[in-house]
């Protein structure tokens, strides 16, 4: 697994010192949150959930179909 540069930034500035399992469990955490912003506008499929969840995909370098 090639690290994410984002969520290895993240788990430093928690103060942790990044292994393995730290980016999979970080990764599980932000899809989580980017599913649970996806959910709030599934049923009209736009809204600020929509933009929120492509904003922390953005943020975070996540691409679609990413193991979860």
């Amino acid at each position: 697994m090639t690290p994410n540069p984002k969520i290895r930034e993240l788990i430093i500035s928690m103060g942790i010192i990044p292994e393995s399992e730290h980016y999979d469990i970080a990764e599980r955490v932000i899809r989580q949150c980017v599913d649970i912003a996806y959910e709030y506008d599934a049923p009209k499929m736009s809204g600020p959930g929509m933009i929120i969840a492509g904003r922390i995909e953005s943020l975070f370098g996540l691409e679609e179909g990413l193991p979860e």
